[in-house]
């Protein structure tokens, strides 16, 4: 039915929107305005409601109180499927594809062109060549999806709904695996939806971006909503307390103690010579106990092909020693055996089970070793996992919900809490705080560093240079599967390590350079 929510060029409207999930109270009245042709920033800290109130906009969740208008008509009670009828289309944090389906078939969306009945292959690859060409992505349209990626992967997902043309699109983390460069293709890719007139609603956590890319900012904080900002007006220092109430902590500011701290007596506890394979190339490195050890370079560079190389993953030849002590990373579960651990860089798909509980994933990682006889004991394993959550800050209402309904930044710490009731020596770290927010980011700091003054020895990879330099005592640079450099983290800086990263030479130049 029409509404008189009025605002001629008002788009969407969400109006006292409230929420909530057992236990906890998502959302409180929320108010969201989006005009035609702008692009609006959700600002908040995880659990904040952000994710909520887009779904409830694409129909996936329903309110419990308040309406939503859709160009001035109501739309509080549609369905995803009568969402994107309207032209309202979400871009959810989650990688969105079809591993097992190829590129071609991701892209157009199970709407190939058929001919006398049939789906004509030679016309859909023609198609999607054309699209992808226009869209700027270097894919092939008869890849298979599940062997790109996390990053072309998501670039694919963005690109499927963009090709639509939306009214609306709501942009849940969109660059969160992207490197610099393709994240500034999705900002043109934004611009251009802007600029025919369609809304779009954009969530990050790279505060930078919200500056970047928006026209104004909604604050959200505890389920509310703040105040709403033109985002020229405001700068980075009052964004965050209208986020967290408070003074931003300076996340990325690095530790005097750092600079300082002598490990050289300290026993190495993890030693690579040589570690080849399909992805690397000839790769040492050696990891002191309490040592934390960043790993840096371009996308594509082998940081994620290390990390899951380390955790048993991948086939590859070299020596591996943990502890002093020899070892064959030949599965995961070799890796477990020999103390080491990998935290993946998507945790929602390779790091947790989101429907388990809170308690079930904190436990599952030692599960073969904790059972007797084969049998789990529900008495420790509680006072266990209730241990771990007390000490890791977990906020869930229960250990007993399940991991998927908490905020990101407490998934990242049950995705590391779960290896704490090991027997564990080397903590490998991929995108540690991907989507996580400012507090959760500074807590999670915090956690790396107290396990590293335990003993452990921590290999962190991450796409943020701010983020290697403000934990690594050592930085170690990679590119195009080679370790090309390294830098001691008090003397590291972005720009050391970017041109470490950017001049290194290629196999090629370094044959030549051997004669």
């Amino acid at each position: 039915m029409t509404s008189t929510s009025g605002g001629g060029d008002v788009l969407l409207r969400m109006a006292g929107v409230s929420k909530r999930f057992p236990g906890v109270q998502a959302l409180d009245g929320v108010h969201l305005d989006v005009r035609r042709g702008e692009v609006v920033g959700l600002v908040g800290e995880n659990g904040s409601g952000k994710s909520t109130l887009l779904k409830i906009a694409a129909g996936r969740y329903a309110a419990d109180a308040g309406e939503v208008w859709f160009d001035g008509r109501s739309v509080s009670h549609a369905s995803p499927a009568a969402a994107l009828d309207l032209g309202i289309a979400l871009i959810a944090q989650e990688v969105q594809v079809q591993p097992r389906l190829t590129v071609a078939e991701n892209l157009l969306d199970g709407r190939p062109p058929r001919r006398l009945g049939l789906v004509d292959w030679r016309r859909a690859n023609r198609q999607a060549e054309h699209e992808l060409a226009e869209l700027e992505l270097p894919l092939s349209p008869t890849m298979l999806v599940g062997d790109l990626p996390l990053h072309q992967q998501q670039m694919l997902a963005i690109a499927r709904v963009v090709r639509r043309r939306p009214r609306l699109i709501l942009f849940d983390e969109p660059t969160s695996s992207l490197t610099g460069d393709e994240a500034g293709h999705v900002y043109a890719m934004i611009r251009s939806l802007a600029q025919r007139g369609a809304g779009v609603v954009y969530i990050t956590h790279r505060l930078r971006e919200y500056f970047d890319l928006t026209d104004r900012v909604t604050v959200l904080r505890d389920g509310r909503d703040v105040g709403t900002r033109e985002t020229a007006t405001v700068d980075e220092v009052e964004l965050v307390r209208m986020m967290v109430g408070r003074q931003q902590v300076a996340i990325f500011e690095r530790p005097a103690a750092k600079d300082t701290e002598d490990l050289t007596d300290a026993p190495t506890a993890l030693e690579v010579s040589g570690l080849s394979s399909s992805r690397l190339a000839d790769v040492d490195l050696r990891v002191r106990a309490g040592e934390i050890v960043g790993i840096a370079g371009q996308a594509g560079a082998g940081r994620t092909s290390l990390a899951e190389t380390l955790f048993g993953r991948w086939p590859h030849t070299g020596t591996v020693k943990v502890a002093g002590q020899p070892v064959a990373l030949g599965s995961p579960r070799a890796a477990m055996g020999a103390g080491v651990a990998l935290v993946p860089e998507d945790r929602k798909r390779a790091g947790l089970v989101l429907s388990m509980s809170v308690r079930e994933n904190l436990a599952m990682a030692s599960w073969s070793h904790r059972a007797r006889w084969g049998i789990r004991r529900p008495a420790p394993e509680l006072a266990d996992t209730a241990r771990i959550a007390r000490e890791l800050s977990i906020k869930a209402a229960s250990l007993d919900v399940a991991a998927g309904t908490l905020s990101g930044g407490n998934q990242q710490k049950i995705a590391i809490g779960k290896w704490l009731l090991n027997d564990l020596r080397v903590l490998v770290l991929d995108e540690p705080t991907r989507g996580v927010d400012v507090g959760a980011k500074a807590e999670i700091y915090a956690l790396v560093e107290a396990l590293a003054h335990r003993g452990l020895a921590v290999v962190v990879v991450s796409s943020e240079l701010l983020e290697v330099l403000r934990l690594a005592h050592r930085v170690v640079v990679m590119a195009k599967g080679r370790v090309v450099g390294e830098e001691q983290g008090a003397a590291a800086t972005e720009e050391s390590i970017t041109r470490l990263a950017f001049t290194a030479p290629g196999p090629e130049q370094q044959m030549e350079a051997a004669r």
